[in-house]
């Protein structure tokens, strides 16, 4: 459920431009009590209003809602497949998380602070 939606521009005459918030719940009043989706160009979002189901999809069940819109063009061409603030969650991104980890955790950091 949510705002109706036009051909090529989905939701977006009725999307605010600021105090999101007062949207969301005007929204939330009208479509739903706890999630209401919207569709922008090449966008689709989903709107949780609820905090108890936040918690569950941000902190229990993180890798089911993970993962980061990036272009063809900046990840494939220009070779960002790798880098850590734009991989998507798996195999890979928990790999470099632990090396980033390593080299750059507070026991690392804090052997470094005498080169400082």
């Amino acid at each position: 459920p949510g705002p109706p939606r036009h051909f090529l521009i989905g939701s977006l005459l009725q999307f605010p431009n600021d105090h999101f918030y007062q949207r969301f719940c005007e929204w939330q009043k009208e479509y739903g009590k706890y999630i209401v989706s919207v569709e922008l160009p090449g966008i689709s979002m989903v709107i949780i209003n609820s905090y108890d189901i936040a918690q569950e999809l941000m902190i229990k069940r993180p890798n089911n809602t993970a993962g980061r819109k990036v272009g063809y063009m900046f990840f494939e061409v220009m070779g960002n497949q790798w880098n850590p603030a734009f991989i998507q969650p798996g195999h890979h991104h928990a790999n470099q998380r632990k090396m980033l980890r390593r080299g750059l955790g507070p026991q690392r950091v804090g052997s470094m602070t005498i080169l400082l």
